[in-house]
């Protein structure tokens, strides 16, 4: 199972909107194709809920499963389905920054 630590978009110690969604852009999400991923929260920071929204929703059209917990207690928060040889191509997906999130 692969770790995402939520803190890895931290910025200061907190998530900033602008530096958040700034990293998401960078991050390599095709690492995590096909795999189990855990989102591990962190309990030294407040972490916005939509924070895990976004990086669920990344992580959706990507990974196996996508888990939210720790690694002895986790909840599956998504599971791929068969897509019967369709493309899971990351980067097709819209831009997800803080500009076009305010409509």
């Amino acid at each position: 199972m692969n770790t995402l630590d939520i803190a890895t978009f931290a910025d200061g110690g907190m998530i900033r909107e602008k530096t958040f969604f700034e990293k998401i852009q960078a991050h390599d999400w095709r690492s995590y194709a096909d795999k189990i991923v855990l989102v591990r929260g962190c309990g030294d920071i407040p972490i916005p809920p939509w924070a895990f929204m976004v990086i669920a929703a990344r992580l959706a059209g990507v990974a196996k499963q996508v888990r939210y917990g720790n690694e002895h207690s986790n909840i599956i928060v998504s599971r791929l389905r068969d897509l019967g040889g369709a493309s899971r191509d990351d980067s097709q997906a819209p831009p997800l920054d803080s500009e076009s999130q305010k409509t």
